[in-house]
């Protein structure tokens, strides 16, 4: 159920609106500027610890944006209307859940690009581990099919700085558990990569995580793409609509005897994959998982993913010597 104090926002909802920017980092900064350039909108951006010198600097050249640092800088919003939450802000939170409470708006980046992208083609990953390395492959894999598309949001680029130049026709966007705790809005196709015990402190416990997380699920509009492996993803996303899963020798993308199908044919050898780990074959398959929904050319989803080396320090081969591979798994 959605929260008191959230509603679904659009950036032309945040004109004329007394608005606080929550954190001062890169979001924060991200936030910011969208709503001093292109909405000419003033803010405050509320910080609890200083900010960077490189993102201090970068807010001092936005016009009516005010930069507020202090140990107790959420305790009191009632100066405002609409609050953006960067992610690493817990939504339950004494200070925001009063805030809430009181009347005040929440929203995040995340939701508010969902709401404007609301008739594009976006799909957003989350799950406990891999988001990153299978967003980047469903964004090679479109890419390489024919369809303009860019990698965003929890992967590093916030999803408003990712394409500049208009030139997409589709958005990958890594969700984090922190940024689908609160949202109002949907993607296109929600991806679940596995479930697993984490961050149990930030969302108050197992269940609460797990709820958080498959907020996300719940909001898609289209499809729901999970591991068919992952028995806690299968039993929790039971009753959504337009289930479809991957890594199931059963149904879908799979892999079987070291080569990946879809249904009954082959599309390729796990050994012509830069990537080592059944956990990588299981990203794999969840991005041509994506495609196959999509109706795009498989074989060259599959060409696109197969020059795909991963992300650094995520069990990346980075030399051999005398018969000994040297394996940067520092993540």
């Amino acid at each position: 159920p959605d929260r008191p104090g959230d509603a679904t926002l659009r950036l032309a909802d945040l004109r004329g609106r007394r608005v606080a920017v929550l954190g001062a980092g890169r979001e924060g900064l991200s936030a910011a500027r969208l709503l001093a350039q292109r909405l000419e909108t003033n803010a405050s951006v509320l910080g609890e610890s200083e900010a960077p010198p490189e993102i201090r600097d970068a807010l001092a050249q936005l016009a009516g944006i005010e930069l507020h640092i202090s140990a107790d800088a959420f305790s009191d919003l009632s100066a405002y209307d609409v609050a953006i939450r960067s992610p690493g802000l817990s939504i339950h939170r004494s200070e925001l859940v009063h805030a809430r409470a009181e009347g005040v708006t929440f929203t995040s980046l995340t939701d508010l690009f969902l709401a404007e992208h609301a008739d594009d083609l976006v799909i957003a990953v989350t799950g406990t581990k891999g988001k990153s390395t299978t967003a980047s492959l469903i964004g090679l894999a479109l890419e390489a099919s024919g369809l303009p598309t860019v990698v965003a949001g929890n992967i590093g680029t916030p999803v408003f700085d990712a394409d500049p130049e208009g030139r997409a026709r589709a958005f990958v966007v890594e969700v984090s558990s922190y940024q689908a705790s609160d949202l109002r809005s949907g993607p296109s196709i929600a991806v679940l990569t596995c479930l697993h015990p984490e961050h149990l402190d930030w969302h108050g416990g197992l269940d609460a995580y797990y709820d958080d997380k498959l907020n996300l699920l719940r909001r898609a509009k289209s499809a729901v793409v999970l591991d068919g492996t992952c028995v806690e993803a299968r039993r929790r996303t039971e009753g959504l609509a337009a289930r479809r899963f991957f890594f199931a020798v059963e149904e879908g993308i799979h892999e079987k005897g070291g080569v990946i199908f879809d249904r009954s044919r082959p599309l390729g050898r796990v050994d012509e994959l830069p990537l080592r780990g059944a956990h990588n074959v299981s990203n794999v398959c969840a991005a041509l998982g994506v495609a196959s929904w999509l109706e795009r050319d498989l074989a060259a989803a599959w060409r696109g993913i197969t020059g795909y080396l991963g992300l650094p320090h995520r069990q990346r081969e980075i030399a051999a010597r005398d018969g000994i591979r040297f394996i940067d798994d520092s993540l």
